[in-house]
């Protein structure tokens, strides 16, 4: 075995882990900031595709959770060469903003097939959103701390991405509930 290929190894195992903890920091963010979920997540990016395999990548494509936000995507392409002649190209393109998201889908579920640290990304979130639960909490019952002009007891960002981040959180652990409640514990 050549040193250049031990090297590799070691830095593809090395951008491995430190992807996996990128994305516990994008989960932990992402109640929090958009400016720091956004720059963890192109973090994550630059870790995550120097340790992809191209044949998992595609046998993730071809499984119903992976596949199907791609399509998506190519669809929205579709749609954008579609629009009028009277639609500007900057507006076709940041009509793409919003799927462009559905493409992480596939490179997550890639990168945690291979990987044990899976529900640290969602211990991550849950953890991070009771915390933002805790801090609304407090800004409902002490006014005071509300320094701008957000609605009563919502910190950051609004009250419908924080209600749906509480709704996500309610999910997962009605589905870790009912988990539980089937194995008999």
């Amino acid at each position: 075995m050549t040193a250049l290929s031990t090297t590799f190894r070691l830095d593809r195992t090395l951008f491995a882990v430190l992807a996996d903890w990128l994305a516990v920091g994008v989960a932990i963010a992402l109640p929090w900031s958009t400016s720091a979920t956004g720059i963890l997540i192109v973090l994550w990016l630059l870790a995550v595709v120097p340790t992809l395999n191209r044949g998992a990548l595609w046998r993730e494509l071809a499984t119903p959770a992976g596949g199907p936000p791609v399509v998506l995507w190519v669809l929205a392409v579709l749609g954008m060469l579609w629009a009028g002649v009277d639609v500007t190209w900057s507006h076709r393109f940041g009509g793409l903003e919003g799927y462009l998201r559905l493409l992480a889908i596939p490179l997550l579920l890639t990168q945690f097939r291979r990987s044990d640290n899976g529900p640290l990304v969602i211990y991550g979130f849950l953890a991070s959103a009771g915390c933002l639960l805790v801090t609304s909490w407090a800004f409902d019952l002490i006014p005071s701390l509300q320094s701008r002009g957000n609605f009563r007891g919502v910190p950051v960002k609004d009250y419908i991405f924080q209600g749906d981040e509480f709704m996500v959180c309610g999910f997962a652990l009605l589905g870790a509930a009912g988990e539980s409640a089937s194995r008999g514990q």
